[in-house]
């Protein structure tokens, strides 16, 4: 005997329970070609991914997109993470997008394409736009990881030419995950927190091309060319080149390199002064000598005179222009001892032992919390206060306000 038949709305309700109840679908990884890519307004993303005999739709939501470290491109091959779901209204099954990898070299070299054409297109790598590194940088941030052999690197090449620059570094993730707008958010924090910085290092060591796409995403090219600050790029080793590479300013192929060119080398110039004040004596010789030669047929005393005279001021100027390169290092020293002072300085004004030798306490409750209020405790409680040379456990028996004044 037939069955009763069921309304369109009864059978496509029963297939979307039947899909949803399905643990097989409810979280699977799927390869296949992008097809029929759209980068909707909405900013959800929609897409179908094929193979040689079969195709089926997706969905990327806005809210996950900035989770996928690819910007997506037709012919990619992919590997999607999610879940099948079945949509009663229309009757289709739609695979809903969670994560997505880019199956081999090849299309990663894909995306770098489109993204270098689009980039190009728009500007970022014009040469007009890019600018000088300053000749005598005072402070030089670097965004990179702050556990990495890169930023290492970086340091000790610039401290070693010369430790008259102040270095602040940004840590970030340089790899994984979230990391190209951590690196995004690290280049215009510099900008906004340390406007005084005259140069932005920003890289990582070496890697695969997986390893380094990070730097080749749409949202850190976008904040280089922002930035207002002058950014090197350095990125992986002599054979890798990223977006970054191609939108900052200057581009340097290891992280050591990106130390070289940020600095002058103090050695040199101490040398290039040494040299121009000996060459300088030589001339002033050499014009003395001529002198003295051509006043010798003439009248002796007044040569003597004028022979004196000359020497008398070639000696003031010498001893003026030692005065200002005397000056000028003592400029550059008194700097540095005065930026060690400093921060000498803030530690010890940050050392809980130094503020408590000065009469203060700190008063925590018994799981060691830090107590900043009476509102932190109530009558009964035990407490116990650090002092400078001990410690007291005690109740609160009365709480109240300062007075006015």
């Amino acid at each position: 005997m037939a069955r009763n038949p069921v309304t369109v709305t009864q059978l496509n309700r029963h297939v979307r329970d039947t899909v949803a109840s399905d643990i097989f679908l409810s979280n699977i990884r799927v390869i296949g070609e992008v097809t029929n890519l759209n980068y909707h307004n909405s900013g959800h993303v929609f897409f179908s991914i094929r193979d040689k005999e079969s195709l089926i739709e997706c969905n990327l939501w806005s809210s996950v997109l900035p989770r996928i470290r690819y910007r997506l491109e037709d012919g990619m091959q992919i590997i999607i993470t999610g879940n099948v779901d079945f949509y009663p209204k229309t009757g289709r099954i739609k695979l809903i997008v969670r994560d997505i990898d880019v199956e081999g070299e090849g299309d990663l070299a894909i995306a770098f394409e489109k993204m270098k054409i689009k980039l190009s297109a728009e500007g970022l790598f014009d040469p007009e736009r890019k600018r000088s590194l300053p000749p005598f940088p005072k402070k030089i941030a670097i965004v990179t990881a702050p556990d990495g052999a890169a930023v290492q690197d970086i340091i000790s090449t610039i401290t070693q030419k010369n430790d008259f620059v102040d270095i602040v570094v940004w840590p970030v993730r340089v790899q994984g995950k979230g990391s190209a707008e951590d690196i995004a958010s690290g280049i215009r924090g510099v900008n906004e927190k340390i406007p005084d910085a005259d140069i932005i290092i920003c890289g990582r060591g070496g890697g695969s091309k997986e390893d380094l796409w990070s730097f080749n995403e749409e949202i850190v090219a976008r904040a280089i060319y922002e930035s207002r600050i002058p950014v090197i790029s350095a990125v992986g080793h002599d054979i890798d080149t990223s977006i970054s590479d191609l939108v900052a300013d200057v581009c340097c192929k290891t992280p050591t390199e990106a130390g070289q060119v940020a600095v002058p080398d103090i050695r040199e110039i101490r040398s290039v002064m040494s040299e121009n004040v000996r060459t300088l004596s030589r001339y002033m010789d050499l014009y003395l000598s001529r002198t003295e030669m051509m006043l010798s047929s003439k009248d002796p005393a007044h040569a003597r005179n004028a022979l004196a005279e000359r020497i008398s001021r070639s000696a003031s100027e010498t001893g003026s222009k030692k005065m200002m390169m005397d000056s000028l290092m003592n400029t550059l020293t008194e700097k540095a001892t005065s930026n060690v002072s400093m921060k000498k300085a803030e530690l010890e004004a940050l050392d809980p032992s130094g503020i408590i030798s000065r009469g203060y306490s700190i008063v925590k409750d018994i799981n060691g919390k830090i107590i900043s209020s009476t509102n932190d405790v109530a009558l009964g409680d035990a407490i116990r206060i650090t002092m400078r040379d001990g410690s007291i456990s005690a109740n609160v028996t009365e709480k109240g306000e300062l007075p006015n004044g």
